[in-house]
């Protein structure tokens, strides 16, 4: 037979299956094998069993021995246990363990050798993998996700690492994060490593996300901006520096990249938008016959594969005009230039190109600079860049080589581009000769041996005009139509790679084009996950905009929100447009923002007419006015929109229409540009406004405006308390406080200097400057501490158990009154770095604190001997301390609280209130409480405050006739917090007889504000009874307040402004214990539970108050008395075994009145039915106590019930009845200096009345 307490303990695994599904939420596969592990040793500790798998308790004998040491046949009882026990833990680990996983370790019949089994199994496979986790932990990039996501990826990991014994250190990982972040975290990245703190891996999470808020609340400030410009800006190297301001193209000739006069450029001009036809000189052709592609050969001099398989009596055809007899080679449209006869003149030889039958042997790419182009929803790319053979297009140039090189595990091998300063410099130079790239230029002011890019930036911006216009979509858009361009583009087939399409020549398959939807067409993208509200519209009708790169979706835009949508939930129709939706922007003419910008302003012009690459900008030119010529007749339909220098924005123009605009010219318009400044070369000017045309008559159009008056509000620091170390380092006030606490912390012996130890964790410190004032509001002292960021520890490391009592409000009211009725003296002490005389047991390490750090070993760290300010056990340290000190000094904690400690030795009787540092001290010995202060000076380094008069922000006055316990300051200084000090005042503090609903006003945005209020209301409780009920109202939304509740709380405020004056006083009296309970049944609309309102005296003075809702919903009045009636007697019975410990007897049983004769009758007699089975509990709890005359039970009447103004809210008149049994006026207690002394009251009529 197995013995009852062996069975009981039996029970833990059985029990544990039954809670095993909620336990345990993540069962084992072959991915997660770390965080099982985790959950489930966390489990096995918990209840005591993990002993019984990891093989620290082995399986005793089956059989028993007999005393020869031979083994019987008698089964070991033992044994029997543990097998049951074991059965248990295997059941219990099986359970947690996935379908996949369940298989390898069928065979195995005890939970030790499964646990073995898994953790040899997974753990020797991570092993295997160790160098393949290092690759994947320093290849790991931020990209497009999330920082918690990233930061995510790198703990799990690292956690994998450290699970099969390989450890990375902080630094290390430091230095992972800061090289997987994108380059707008360049600024961050660069500052965080100019510190010299070590950083832990949860300070840099926090620091990347707020990093991370930031950046998103810039994006989001340029997503109203109407950034139109399609090019970078001139480099600023750009030796073209002559007066050439104006953005000119010459008819017939010098086609290029918008050329300023004979400067090179990138394309050329293109006709309408909406038209697919291009004019040169005086003859159009289609612009269907010109290829996308310029590649004229391939091999070695070969004709185009256009021409292949051809007999060589078929006449070729021009792949530009269209015309037969001659090949695009000798075509004379190539060059601009007169037909000159059958073969090419000498000049145009520079045109025949040998191409490269390697994929990627020759790469051509206009642009590679470092400029961005900053597009219409305020993200900014790069200019794309283009291969030789398969034209597949892509951005940046090294990007494209990692990624060609990569995918193709081929090597680029020759490059051509221009003469362009970013490409002669010797940045660009040492890349490629580190790469064995062969870098070709086009000679000087010839941009047509590069032409293939520059007809690919032609190809790639008429589409994406053509699709602006096909959707009806601004200029706004322009971004998305130029990646989706590209995106068809790359999947089209072209006649350069006989009709096969780059994606093929690239990736050797055909590409899905199932996916492919009309662009800027009507679509309705599911929106279920993206609601906050069950309620809410599942879709809404919105723009369609593209493809993410990243993922498989769409890209759709909500035109009235602009909220971009990625989804792959969407349905299309793709006949409609929503071309009536259009931006605020567009639609509601509004005064633009000012834009610092490097692009012309003109730039949308650009747009339309040209490619996406930039007109010269030279530094310092006078402006001058552009000759639109007059040759071609498309330009001459357009209507002017720009008429001043001074109405041309830098960077945007405001559109009004559903189309961009376009520039109209004749043979003598001329567009005249503004003035770029010299320095800096980024455009600067502003937006003009729209022209007031209203009669009205206002200063501002009479030139009469008035000068703006600007406020300074920098703080005193003098006055107010500063947040970091570099702020207080100014003001010698804090640098003196700053040097207290430094010599403080040398004296004890805090800390030793000792090197950074491996692998250990490193905790943080910081200032903390805190202003010491009166009761009177002044300045009593400069403190400035030093704390250490706790938040940094880690549990089971270097820190455990963290509990630290403090004294409870009733017990420091109840030793008050104690005090006043013995008329024993009161003595106020506060012990300076208190938390410095605790004495760790863990090992902490602390960096050295700002300001001090010691030159000589500037990277050692500190090892904590003492506890300090922050540190997570620091408060028990020092309880525990100061607690063994005063046993030695022959103090003994009370049993009720433990934070009050009790001395008696014969006649002799003192007790001692502590709340974390500062203590209170009264007795009937005064010459005892100025030795024991002698005594723990020797020890501590105590500060004698003399006799109690501020302590937790109460102001205690003390007189002949008694003490007095306010708040005054407190509550005057939230006033000032929440500027309500000049509030019209309310006599009461909630509106009678109403309670307040959960699901009544608008829910408030800043919840926190709300919570600050109300935790200060309720702290304010600690003298104002009168306050309890409303506080305990507005207490109950701190979740989810609404605007209701707000205003509640601020009523609250109203009715301090009024009672400033109001609180305790405490007077000599009997020491006798009466309590007054009572209950408003189901009076909470929210949950019909009741509230218990409870009042206990000692003697005449009120002691502990409280106004509570019950924990159970009451069937009857009578049941919601009765419980009332069961917790006072509680607390009465707490109250009397406090008294007990400090030596008080009361011969008088405490009286609890009440109102409710039926609960009475419950109480005092045995009565039982069917409505009181549900209640036995406190019954018999009442009972007992009323049988043994530990308590007595009386009637009171309504009228007198004084515990009534702590279940509802009442009228004034009943209001103020009772309160003035509870609290009193400060001034009507008031004492004069002289007064005071003789022991005298100062007279109502010398003392300052409350209005």
């Amino acid at each position: 037979m197995v013995s009852e307490p062996m069975a009981s303990s039996l029970q833990s695994p059985l029990l544990l299956l039954s809670s095993m599904s909620n336990l345990m939420p993540v069962k084992l596969d072959s991915t997660n094998f770390i965080v099982w592990k985790h959950q489930l040793s966390s489990i096995l500790r918990a209840y005591s069993m993990i002993d019984f798998v990891d093989g620290t308790i082995q399986s005793p004998s089956r059989f028993l021995i007999d005393a020869e040491g031979n083994l019987t046949t008698t089964v070991n009882p033992e044994f029997q246990a543990w097998d049951i026990r074991d059965q248990a833990l295997l059941t219990l680990i099986n359970s947690t363990l996935s379908p996949s996983v369940l298989p390898m370790v069928v065979g195995q019949n005890s939970a030790q050798s499964v646990w073995k089994t898994l953790e040899h199994r997974f753990t020797s496979t991570s092993r295997s993998n160790v160098l393949n986790l290092k690759i994947e932990l320093h290849n790991l990039k931020k990209g497009s996700e999330s920082v918690s996501s990233y930061l995510q990826k790198i703990k799990n990991t690292r956690d994998k690492l450290i699970a099969v014994g390989t450890l990375i250190d902080n630094e290390e990982l430091f230095h992972i994060i800061l090289k997987g972040l994108p380059r707008e975290f360049g600024p961050f990245c660069s500052a965080i490593r100019t510190r010299n703190a070590p950083v832990s891996f949860e300070e840099i999470m926090v620091l990347l996300q707020t990093e991370e808020q930031s950046l998103a609340e810039s994006f989001d400030s340029g997503k109203d901006l109407n950034s139109m410009a399609m090019f970078a800006s001139a480099a600023p190297n750009n030796r073209n520096t002559s007066s050439q301001s104006s953005f000119y193209v010459h008819n017939n000739q010098n086609r290029g990249r918008g050329r300023n006069n004979n400067y090179r450029g990138r394309g050329r001009f293109s006709s309408n938008n909406h038209s697919n036809a291009f004019t040169q000189g005086n003859t159009q052709f289609s612009n269907n016959q010109y290829p996308s592609s310029n590649a004229f050969t391939q091999g070695n001099a070969q004709f185009s594969q256009n021409f292949q398989g051809k007999s060589k009596n078929s006449r070729p055809m021009c792949q530009i005009c269209g015309k037969l007899g001659h090949q695009a080679l000798d075509c004379y449209h190539r060059m601009d230039f007169a037909y000159q006869g059958r073969h090419p003149p000498a000049r145009l030889a520079a045109m025949a190109s040998t191409s490269n039958s390697s994929q990627i042997q020759a790469g051509h790419t206009p642009y590679q600079g470092h400029d961005q182009v900053a597009v219409g929803n305020g993200q900014s790319i790069p200019i794309n860049n283009v291969g030789t053979e398969n034209l597949m297009c892509c951005i940046h140039f090294k990007h494209f080589q990692a990624s060609v090189e990569n995918l193709l595990s081929q090597k680029i091998k020759v490059l051509r581009t221009d003469c362009g300063g970013e490409y002669t410099s010797n940045e660009f130079n040492t890349h490629c000769a580190s790469h064995g790239i062969i870098h070709h230029f086009s000679c000087p002011h010839t941009p047509q041996q590069n032409g293939l890019v520059e007809r690919k930036h032609r190809h790639v911006i008429e589409s994406a005009l053509t699709l602006l216009s096909n959707a009806g979509l601004s200029i706004d858009h322009w971004s998305y139509a130029v990646s989706i361009a590209v995106h068809l583009i790359n999947r089209l087939p072209t006649p350069t790679l006989s009709h096969q399409t780059p994606w093929e020549m690239l990736f050797h398959k055909p590409p899905d084009l199932t996916h492919l939807r009309t662009f800027g067409c009507l679509c309705f993208p599911y929106l279920r996950p993206y609601n906050t509200h069950k309620l809410q519209p599942r879709t809404t009708p919105c723009l369609f905009l593209g493809y993410p790169t990243s993922s498989k979706g769409y890209i759709c835009l909500d035109p009235h929100t602009h909220r971009v949508y990625i989804s792959r939930h969407v349905l299309f129709n793709e006949s409609e447009f929503l071309t009536h939706l259009s931006l605020p922007s567009q639609s509601t003419p509004s005064p633009p923002s000012p834009v610092t910008s490097s692009f012309d302003s003109t730039s949308w012009l650009a747009i339309l007419a040209h490619s996406c690459t930039p007109p010269f900008i030279p530094d310092s030119t006078p402006s001058h006015s552009v000759p639109i010529p007059s040759a071609d007749p498309i330009i001459q339909s357009i209507t002017p929109i720009i008429q001043s220098p001074s109405s041309i924005p830098s960077c945007a123009i405001p559109v009004t229409q559903p189309h961009p605009p376009i520039l109209e010219s004749s043979p003598s318009t001329a567009v005249p540009l503004p003035t770029p400044p010299s320095v800096p070369p980024l455009l600067s000017s502003t937006i003009s406004g729209p022209t007031n045309t209203h009669p009205m008559h206002t200063r501002s159009k009479n030139g009469i405006f008035k000068p703006k008056i600007f406020h300074t509000s920098i703080p005193d620091y003098t006055q107010t308390e500063p947040s970091t170390y570099l702020t207080a380092s100014k003001f010698p006030q804090w640098c003196a406080a700053m040097h207290e606490e430094y010599s403080a912390l040398q004296r004890q012996h805090t800390w030793t200097l000792v090197p950074p130890p491996f692998g250990k964790n490193i905790v943080g410190c910081k200032w903390v400057f805190k202003l010491k004032r009166n009761s009177d509001g002044t300045i009593s002292r400069y403190k400035a501490r030093l704390v250490a960021k706790g938040f940094h520890q880690q549990h089971g490391i270097d820190f455990a158990e963290t509990f630290s009592p403090v004294v409870k409000p009733p017990t420091v009211r109840l030793i008050l009154a104690l005090a006043v009725t013995y008329n024993w003296p009161l003595r106020q002490l506060d012990v300076r770095n208190a938390f410095l005389h605790g004495i760790l047991k863990e090992e902490v390490y602390m960096v050295q604190p700002p300001g001090y750090v010691n030159t000589a070993q500037p990277n050692h760290v500190c090892r904590l001997h003492k506890s300090i300010y922050g540190l997570k056990q620091a408060p028990r340290a020092w309880f525990e301390s100061f607690t063994t000190q005063l046993v030695t000094l022959g103090f003994h904690s009370s049993t009720a609280d433990s934070s009050l400690f009790i001395y008696s030795n014969g006649s002799t009787v003192a007790f001692l209130l502590l709340y974390v540092d500062d203590i209170v001290l009264t007795g009937n010995n005064a010459m005892f409480l100025s030795q024991l202060i002698t005594n723990l000076s020797k020890v501590f380094e105590l500060k004698d405050l003399g006799t109690l008069s501020f302590f937790l922000g109460l102001q205690i006055q003390r007189s002949s006739t008694g003490l007095t316990l306010t708040q005054t300051k407190y509550a005057t200084d939230l006033l000032h917090k929440h500027n309500m000090q000049h509030c019209s005042p309310c006599n009461t503090p909630c509106v009678p007889h109403v309670r307040l609903s959960a699901t009544e006003g608008t829910p408030l945005t800043d919840v926190h504000a709300y919570r600050s209020l109300v935790g200060a209301l309720h702290y304010l409780t600690f003298t104002r009874p009168d306050l309890s009920f409303a506080v305990h109202q507005v207490c109950q939304f701190m979740n989810a307040p609404t605007s209701i509740h707000l205003t509640a709380a601020k009523r609250i405020l109203r009715y301090l402004q009024g009672t400033l004056d109001h609180g305790l006083h405490y007077t000599p009296g009997p020491t006798t214990l009466s309590a007054f309970t009572d209950a408003d049944w189901a009076g909470d609309p929210n949950d019909r539970r009741s509230t218990s309102g409870l009042l206990v005296f000692l003697g005449h003075n009120p002691i502990t108050w409280s106004a509570k809702k019950q924990l159970t919903v009451s069937r009857s009045s009578t049941e919601a008395e009765y419980r009332a009636l069961a917790s006072a007697s509680a607390e009465v019975c707490w109250l009397r075994v406090l008294l007990r410990d400090l030596g008080i007897f009361i011969s008088a049983p405490p009286i609890l009145w009440c109102d409710n004769v039926s609960a009475l009758a419950i109480a005092s007699n045995p009565v039982f039915h069917a409505r009181t089975k549900h209640i036995e509990v406190d019954f018999h709890f009442i009972r007992e106590r009323v049988l043994r005359k530990d308590l007595q039970v009386q009637f009171v009447s309504t009228a007198d019930q004084l515990a009534d103004i702590f279940t509802k809210g009442l009228s004034s008149p009943r209001f103020h009845e009772l309160q003035s049994k509870v609290m009193v006026p400060v001034d009507t207690i008031c004492l004069r200096g002289d007064d005071e002394a003789n022991g005298k009251s100062c007279s109502a009529n010398s003392c300052t009345k409350r209005q």
